[in-house]
């Protein structure tokens, strides 16, 4: 392998997320890393430090570009849409996006890894459906429990269908429908 000089903290990152997403999230190492870049293990722990930095990086990536991709595709939509399309893309890009997600929904090492843009990424991620949130009129103080319920529908219902049998597409469509119009019906601007 030739020597790759000047390599980037961004470059390291990039290349985390294209073996992430091209061979799995467990595919993920600083060897996999530094083979992708040409260069030695050695340069992606100048960037970062071991696994936990490479994830870490996979998963501020990932929040960074979903929370554009909720920006982009919900702004301005109020109440129960706005929830719906928050739940609705974050969905669509799971998919899209197995890896990533994956990463995402790992707990956040501490202290991020040494990757310190996670934390503010993973905020950032939450400022759309929080926004939406408070639209459909749900209050400061149950605004964290209603979002935790938002993440709990995608994930259970991705996990559903990543594990689901072929065939059973209809049923885990209509589950994760189920689970969202009792999560929208029971919205404050609802009732």
């Amino acid at each position: 392998m030739a020597r790759r000089l000047g390599v980037t903290r961004q470059d390291v990152a990039d290349a985390a997320v294209l073996v992430a997403e091209r061979d799995g999230l467990d595919a993920l190492t600083v060897a996999a890393v530094a083979a992708e870049l040409g260069c030695r293990p050695p340069s992606v722990h100048h960037h970062v430090p071991g696994i936990d930095g490479l994830l870490a990086a996979v998963a501020g990536l990932g929040a960074r570009e979903l929370a554009t991709a909720l920006g982009d595709a919900c702004r301005g939509r109020t109440g129960a849409d706005g929830v719906r399309c928050c739940v609705e893309v974050t969905r669509a890009w799971a998919h899209a996006h197995p890896a990533l997600f994956a990463a995402l929904e790992r707990p956040a090492p501490v202290p991020d890894a040494g990757v310190p843009e996670l934390a503010d990424a993973r905020r950032v991620l939450l400022d759309e459906p929080r926004r939406a949130l408070a639209e459909a009129g749900v209050p400061d103080a149950e605004r964290d429990r209603w979002l935790a319920a938002l993440v709990a529908v995608v994930r259970g219902t991705h996990a559903v269908e990543r594990a689901g049998e072929p065939g059973d597409d209809d049923a885990r469509a209509g589950a994760h429908e189920l689970l969202l119009e009792l999560l929208l019906d029971a919205l404050p601007a609802s009732r």
